[in-house]
């Protein structure tokens, strides 16, 4: 049996020195990473902070009157801006267009405000309505009625029709026009405007029949009377008929339908009236 050497061991010296070096470098290595976590930390919490205070850096609202809703959100996303569209009103303004924001233009926001916009829907045009054969009064009333009013009014001769009918309108009816407009009127001159015709009351409300009849200095007995087709508060039957020469003590009656569910008056003969021919 060949006998083994047995090895010898360092001097303590030397391996006291090998734990000391051993233990300064992991010493090193902790101090390394420890140093470099704390660097990446302070690396970003500075970056969150930089970012934080440029998204709430005051800026100059834009101005986006005139725009289009596309060309709003390209101009926004440039600041960091976002876009709120409230409902749409009618405006002179091109359709599609804005025209009113808030906040106002320059005025100071913080990046990621919403900005508030109104789009324009375009003209709300309001057709004229066919009023020719009525008369000048029942004419005006229907305009007022569509939002709009009476302009020029021209008389020309027309044999065999009634004066102060309404022969045409400027615009032509159906014309669809803005909420106010004037529209002038031609009417017939065939005789005398100082007489007076009964008014079409027809579908008007009690109210509106009243003030129409006031202005021709008249007054109306009115009743209640139920009728199917007919709608609560508005006038059904008139006597006289629209058109008819209204005389000295006349008697003018005027019917309408009752609310639901109120009584009413029972139903009286109407009077007799002599129509023109």
């Amino acid at each position: 049996m060949i006998p083994t050497r047995r090895k010898r061991r360092a001097p303590w010296p030397v391996r006291l020195m090998a734990w000391i070096a051993l233990s300064i470098s992991d010493l090193i290595r902790f101090l390394l990473y420890t140093a470099f976590f704390i660097a990446l930390i302070v690396a970003v919490s500075y970056w969150l902070v930089v970012k934080y205070v440029r998204f709430n850096e005051p800026i100059a609202a834009p101005d986006l009157i005139g725009l289009t809703v596309d060309e709003a959100l390209a101009k926004l996303s440039e600041q960091r801006l976002y876009l709120q569209q409230d409902n749409r009103q009618p405006s002179t303004m091109p359709e599609g267009r804005i025209i009113s924001q808030f906040p106002q233009p320059d005025q100071e926001i913080k990046t990621g405000t919403p900005i508030r916009v109104t789009v324009s829907s375009g003209l709300n045009l309001i057709p004229v309505p066919n009023i020719q054969g009525k008369t000048r009064l029942d004419g005006a009333h229907r305009l007022r009625s569509a939002g709009l009013d009476e302009g020029n009014v021209s008389a020309i001769n027309m044999p065999g029709v009634a004066g102060q009918t309404i022969i045409a309108t400027d615009p032509p009816v159906g014309t669809g026009v803005a909420d106010g407009t004037k529209v002038n009127l031609m009417v017939a001159s065939g005789e005398d405007a100082s007489v007076n015709r009964m008014p079409d009351l027809i579908d008007d409300t009690i109210e509106q029949a009243r003030e129409r009849l006031k202005l021709l200095g008249l007054k109306a007995e009115e009743r209640l009377e139920a009728r199917p087709d007919a709608a609560p508060g508005k006038v059904h039957t008139q006597i006289p008929l629209p058109g008819a020469e209204l005389t000295p003590g006349m008697q003018i009656v005027l019917i309408t339908a009752p609310a639901a569910g109120a009584g009413y008056a029972p139903r009286r003969p109407l009077p007799a009236v002599q129509l023109d021919q």
